[in-house]
């Protein structure tokens, strides 16, 4: 995956209130569109109806959604995975996340399987392609046009995952201006950057508490979840599943990482969950009256804590 990897700070909005301790990861995942829209007269008779057509936007899909499927779902949930692993502050904007470079290499390494797996599902697309086109050809004759379809070669180019890692160090940052100024106006550049250091300071603690806030908000979220599906065991959901708590799990594990502002009192709800979750199986919680019943009381207590630390947040970093 190496390759993939390029360090560069041009047009990096607000990079700078990045934390030592991580990076930034830009993650474009594009797919080719498979929806058009069309002349709505070409359905719509205006004598019949007393529809004006010209007022009525009317789109179709090219292919069925069965052949797509499979790629969409392969997405969302890589996106969900990186997303649970980072931080998405949302300064930065859509497709940006911040990992902790503890966490990187097994980032990586979850990309790279990732895009494996894509591509061998970009191919069987491709392999469908003609029959997909002649399935619509044949349920909707009137509206098929062969020029809105991609060639082969085009669907292929359509469908790419890119990404980019920035590594920035606000102090290196500053070296390199004062390196820059020259000798002479050194002091009368001083005030301006003491300023820009101040500004950036306040910008990185900003930065951190948005972060430390989302934490404390996914946590609950998780806990939430975790506690609604507990309840519903024996009602009209009866099946808990193993992976009702996968979500919850990598949070637990990843977050050393991610607690970039040291916030002791959320590390110690995290070593209550990690307790919780150690001494129960998804067989227990299934079968056993007496481990929902404890597990339930045991995420309240937790819920309610987490609930009473949370500040109001008008920005916080999303772990979802």
């Amino acid at each position: 995956v190496v390759d993939d990897i390029a360090v560069d700070l041009s047009n990096i909005s607000q990079a700078e209130i990045i934390p030592e301790s991580c990076v930034l990861m830009r993650l474009e995942i594009e797919s080719a569109g498979f929806q058009r829209q069309f002349a709505s007269g070409q359905i719509i008779d205006d004598e019949d109806t007393g529809i004006d057509a010209t007022l009525v936007v009317t789109s179709k899909r090219l292919i069925d959604r069965k052949y797509t499927e499979a790629i969409t779902k392969l997405d969302n949930r890589m996106r969900s995975d990186i997303h649970q692993i980072g931080m998405r502050p949302k300064f930065l904007g859509k497709g940006n996340v911040i990992i902790p470079i503890k966490l990187l290499r097994y980032t990586l390494r979850k990309l790279s399987l990732y895009k494996e797996e894509r591509e061998g599902l970009v191919e069987g697309l491709i392999n469908s392609w003609e029959q997909a086109k002649s399935e619509i050809k044949e349920r909707n004759p009137d509206l098929y046009r062969e020029d809105e379809y991609l060639t082969v070669e085009e669907l292929r180019d359509k469908y790419s995952v890119t990404y980019n890692i920035f590594s920035v160090s606000f102090p290196d940052t500053l070296d390199r201006i004062k390196a820059g100024v020259v000798e002479g106006l050194a002091a009368e550049m001083e005030p301006e950057l003491r300023k820009m250091q101040e500004v950036q300071a306040k910008r990185l603690e900003d930065g951190v508490t948005e972060i430390t806030q989302g934490l404390r908000a996914g946590l609950y979220s998780l806990v939430d979840g975790l506690e609604d599906k507990v309840k519903g065991v024996g009602t009209e959901r009866k099946v808990f599943k193993p992976g009702f708590v996968s979500n919850m799990r990598t949070f637990l594990e990843t977050f050393d990482a991610k607690n970039i502002g040291n916030d002791q009192e959320l590390a110690e709800m995290v070593r209550r969950a990690k307790n919780v979750l150690a001494s129960v199986s998804p067989d227990a919680i299934r079968n056993s009256l007496d481990v929902r019943v404890k597990l339930e009381s045991e995420l309240g207590e937790i819920k309610n804590i987490l609930s009473e630390q949370m500040e109001p947040m008008t920005r916080a970093a999303s772990f979802k």
